[in-house]
Protein backbone atom coordinates (compact mmCIF):
# COMPACT_ATOMS: atom_id res chain seq x y z
CA UNK A 1 0.00 0.00 0.00
CA UNK A 2 1.52 3.41 -0.63
CA UNK A 3 0.83 6.39 1.17
CA UNK A 4 -0.31 9.49 0.91
CA UNK A 5 3.07 10.93 0.95
CA UNK A 6 4.19 8.57 -2.53
CA UNK A 7 1.24 9.59 -4.95
CA UNK A 8 2.32 13.36 -4.14
CA UNK A 9 6.09 12.64 -5.69
CA UNK A 10 4.21 10.62 -8.61
CA UNK A 11 2.84 13.42 -10.38
CA UNK A 12 6.08 15.57 -10.27
CA UNK A 13 8.04 11.74 -12.07
CA UNK A 14 5.03 11.44 -14.52
CA UNK A 15 5.80 15.09 -16.10
CA UNK A 16 9.44 14.33 -15.84
CA UNK A 17 9.01 10.96 -17.81
CA UNK A 18 6.74 12.68 -20.20
CA UNK A 19 9.03 15.43 -20.60
CA UNK A 20 11.99 13.01 -21.08
CA UNK A 21 9.68 11.06 -23.97
CA UNK A 22 8.68 14.51 -25.66
CA UNK A 23 12.18 15.98 -26.11
CA UNK A 24 13.31 12.66 -27.95
CA UNK A 25 10.66 13.54 -30.46
CA UNK A 26 11.39 15.78 -33.97
CA UNK A 27 8.74 18.48 -32.47
CA UNK A 28 9.47 22.08 -32.74
CA UNK A 29 10.49 24.13 -29.75
CA UNK A 30 6.46 25.78 -29.82
CA UNK A 31 4.83 22.40 -30.37
CA UNK A 32 7.47 21.29 -26.69
CA UNK A 33 5.92 24.41 -25.14
CA UNK A 34 2.14 23.48 -25.78
CA UNK A 35 2.98 20.12 -24.65
CA UNK A 36 4.49 20.90 -21.47
CA UNK A 37 2.12 24.13 -20.93
CA UNK A 38 -0.84 21.20 -21.60
CA UNK A 39 0.70 18.83 -19.16
CA UNK A 40 1.45 21.57 -16.34
CA UNK A 41 -2.15 22.33 -16.65
CA UNK A 42 -3.51 18.52 -16.33
CA UNK A 43 -1.56 18.38 -13.28
CA UNK A 44 -2.87 21.53 -11.52
CA UNK A 45 -6.59 19.99 -12.40
CA UNK A 46 -5.17 17.01 -11.14
CA UNK A 47 -4.04 18.28 -8.07
CA UNK A 48 -7.24 20.02 -7.14
CA UNK A 49 -9.85 17.00 -7.97
CA UNK A 50 -8.03 14.41 -6.58
CA UNK A 51 -5.47 15.94 -3.90
CA UNK A 52 -7.58 18.64 -3.22
CA UNK A 53 -5.02 21.08 -3.28
CA UNK A 54 -6.72 25.09 -3.40
CA UNK A 55 -4.56 27.57 -4.88
CA UNK A 56 -6.09 30.53 -3.38
CA UNK A 57 -4.02 32.92 -1.49
CA UNK A 58 -5.06 33.90 2.07
CA UNK A 59 -4.44 37.14 1.64
CA UNK A 60 -5.78 37.17 5.56
CA UNK A 61 -2.92 34.61 6.99
CA UNK A 62 -0.72 37.93 7.18
CA UNK A 63 -1.29 42.09 7.83
CA UNK A 64 1.21 42.41 4.98
CA UNK A 65 -0.78 41.07 2.37
CA UNK A 66 -4.28 42.85 2.71
CA UNK A 67 -5.30 46.64 4.43
CA UNK A 68 -7.42 45.76 6.33
CA UNK A 69 -7.47 48.23 9.47
CA UNK A 70 -6.27 46.90 13.05
CA UNK A 71 -9.89 47.00 14.42
CA UNK A 72 -11.38 45.39 11.68
CA UNK A 73 -11.68 41.57 10.68
CA UNK A 74 -10.27 40.36 7.22
CA UNK A 75 -12.65 38.05 5.37
CA UNK A 76 -10.81 35.54 2.92
CA UNK A 77 -12.48 35.27 -0.34
CA UNK A 78 -11.06 32.94 -3.38
CA UNK A 79 -9.34 35.37 -5.46
CA UNK A 80 -9.71 38.14 -2.89
CA UNK A 81 -10.22 39.56 0.72
CA UNK A 82 -13.32 42.17 2.56
CA UNK A 83 -12.52 44.12 5.23
CA UNK A 84 -15.13 44.58 8.15
CA UNK A 85 -14.83 46.84 10.88
CA UNK A 86 -15.24 45.66 14.70
CA UNK A 87 -18.01 45.80 16.90
CA UNK A 88 -18.09 48.92 18.29
CA UNK A 89 -16.36 50.65 15.34
CA UNK A 90 -17.38 52.45 11.94
CA UNK A 91 -16.30 52.75 8.36
CA UNK A 92 -15.08 50.84 4.97
CA UNK A 93 -12.89 47.73 6.88
CA UNK A 94 -9.74 49.68 5.87
CA UNK A 95 -10.22 52.95 7.95
CA UNK A 96 -12.32 52.26 11.29
CA UNK A 97 -13.11 54.86 13.88
CA UNK A 98 -14.25 53.94 17.53
CA UNK A 99 -17.92 55.41 18.50
CA UNK A 100 -17.70 57.04 21.65
CA UNK A 101 -21.56 57.56 21.42
CA UNK A 102 -24.66 57.21 18.97
CA UNK A 103 -27.93 59.75 19.70
CA UNK A 104 -31.19 58.34 17.61
CA UNK A 105 -32.95 61.57 15.97
CA UNK A 106 -36.98 60.71 14.81
CA UNK A 107 -35.63 58.73 11.02
CA UNK A 108 -31.59 59.25 11.34
CA UNK A 109 -28.90 58.49 13.81
CA UNK A 110 -25.57 59.97 14.59
CA UNK A 111 -22.32 58.81 15.59
CA UNK A 112 -19.55 60.59 18.19
CA UNK A 113 -16.66 59.10 17.08
CA UNK A 114 -13.69 59.05 19.42
CA UNK A 115 -11.75 61.31 17.30
CA UNK A 116 -15.06 63.97 17.49
CA UNK A 117 -15.78 63.87 14.21
CA UNK A 118 -19.72 63.11 13.98
CA UNK A 119 -21.24 60.72 11.28
CA UNK A 120 -24.90 60.35 10.48
CA UNK A 121 -27.10 57.80 8.50
CA UNK A 122 -31.05 57.77 7.76
CA UNK A 123 -33.23 60.72 6.55
CA UNK A 124 -31.30 63.95 5.20
CA UNK A 125 -33.88 66.46 5.72
CA UNK A 126 -32.58 70.27 5.46
CA UNK A 127 -29.42 69.04 3.73
CA UNK A 128 -28.31 67.97 6.83
CA UNK A 129 -25.81 65.64 5.15
CA UNK A 130 -23.76 66.80 1.87
CA UNK A 131 -25.16 63.53 0.38
CA UNK A 132 -28.34 62.03 -0.87
CA UNK A 133 -31.82 62.17 1.07
CA UNK A 134 -31.51 58.42 2.68
CA UNK A 135 -27.64 57.51 3.55
CA UNK A 136 -27.75 54.00 4.20
CA UNK A 137 -24.31 54.28 5.48
CA UNK A 138 -22.44 56.42 8.17
CA UNK A 139 -21.59 59.43 6.64
CA UNK A 140 -19.45 62.50 7.75
CA UNK A 141 -21.05 65.74 8.38
CA UNK A 142 -18.69 68.47 7.26
CA UNK A 143 -19.29 70.88 9.51
CA UNK A 144 -18.59 68.44 12.66
CA UNK A 145 -15.53 66.80 10.94
CA UNK A 146 -13.29 66.97 14.51
CA UNK A 147 -10.58 68.29 12.35
CA UNK A 148 -10.29 71.08 14.79
CA UNK A 149 -11.98 72.28 18.17
CA UNK A 150 -14.43 74.15 16.39
CA UNK A 151 -15.54 71.36 14.64
CA UNK A 152 -15.30 68.78 17.59
CA UNK A 153 -18.33 67.05 18.96
CA UNK A 154 -18.23 65.83 22.53
CA UNK A 155 -22.23 65.19 23.20
CA UNK A 156 -24.82 65.04 20.46
CA UNK A 157 -28.60 65.64 20.57
CA UNK A 158 -30.90 64.78 17.43
CA UNK A 159 -34.30 65.71 16.60
CA UNK A 160 -36.93 64.85 13.59
CA UNK A 161 -34.98 67.57 11.66
CA UNK A 162 -31.59 68.34 12.93
CA UNK A 163 -28.47 67.30 14.80
CA UNK A 164 -26.88 69.30 17.51
CA UNK A 165 -23.72 69.06 19.03
CA UNK A 166 -21.93 70.22 22.35
CA UNK A 167 -18.35 71.04 20.33
CA UNK A 168 -15.38 70.80 22.41
CA UNK A 169 -15.41 74.01 23.27
CA UNK A 170 -18.63 74.02 25.20
CA UNK A 171 -20.28 75.93 22.18
CA UNK A 172 -23.82 73.77 20.71
CA UNK A 173 -23.88 73.71 16.91
CA UNK A 174 -26.92 72.65 15.54
CA UNK A 175 -27.03 71.66 11.67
Amino acid sequence: KQDEGDSMLQLPLLLQNRLQEVSKAALSPKSIFVVVFVLCCVAMVCAVILLGIDFDLDECASPALNNCHTNATCNNRFGSFDCVCNAGFTGNGVNCAAIHTVSLGGLNTCAAMTSKAVLCWGANFGSLFSAPNQLRTPTLIPALDGSMAAKSAKALSLGEFHVCAMMASSAVLCV
